[in-house]
């Protein structure tokens, strides 16, 4: 059984309607992975803290999948990329491009209407390397104990995700990316650009994982958080 790692805060809203459909639609169509749902402290979403909870809750695993709660990927891609965590020691993206469906075309999905027999209405397709790593995530065990799970410092919107792509680059290699797309479904963003930028606390996230950009190997990233240490 391999256990999904999800970070989650219900809103009450457009986002519980989102992971309440992908559990009955999606996960609970996949006997062989565990949903375990990992809560935030109080304050700001932590997205880190709640994904190490979640791993806490997981016990003792071998691969699990990071997932997010509002996307999915096919199962017989999700499948292979566990196999290929398990046979690299890498971390493995279960896609190399994030498909945004409309909201008008997540009301459909939402509604019930076969995902095959949609006619799909996209508002774009995310593919820059720093915007598509999260999602859909295999991670194996030793390379999670290595990285020491997710930078608990990332607090509110942004960044704990690339910094977690990079500190496993820097330990294992290159992280692999199968071919074929995420499906996204569509909320309302949690800010605009604007915002984030004003905000000091994504400033924060924003050089922290830009400073582990550049660690591309064990050394570097021992510097990089002697560094951090500091900051």
């Amino acid at each position: 059984m391999t256990p999904v790692l999800v970070a989650w805060r219900s809103d009450g809203g457009q986002r519980e309607r989102l992971w309440q459909f992908l559990q009955t639609r999606y996960w609970a169509k996949m006997p062989d992975y565990k949903l375990m749902v990992g809560a935030s402290p109080e304050g700001p979403f932590n997205r880190s803290a709640g994904i190490n909870d979640a791993s806490r809750l997981a016990g003792e695993w071998d691969v699990a999948v990071i997932a997010d709660a509002d996307t999915w990927v096919p199962a017989h891609r999700l499948d292979e990329a566990v196999v290929e965590a398990r046979k690299t020691g890498k971390l493995v993206a279960a896609f190399n491009h994030v498909i945004e469906l409309s909201q008008d075309c997540t009301e459909k999905v939402l509604s019930g209407r076969s995902f095959s027999a949609l006619e799909l209405d996209t508002d774009n397709a995310r593919t820059t390397e720093y915007i598509t790593q999260s999602s859909m995530l295999a991670v194996p065990r030793a390379l999670w104990d290595r990285a020491g799970g997710m930078d608990e410092a990332f607090i509110g919107w942004g960044g704990e995700d690339q910094a977690f792509w990079y500190t496993c680059r820097a330990l294992a290699g290159d992280p692999i990316r199968l071919t074929g797309p995420a499906w996204h479904l569509w909320h309302k963003p949690a800010s605009d650009c604007r915002t984030r930028m004003a905000d000091p606390q994504y400033r924060s996230n924003l050089r922290r994982w830009q400073l582990l950009a550049r660690c591309r190997n064990e050394r570097d990233l021992a510097r990089a958080r002697a560094r951090l240490e500091r900051i």
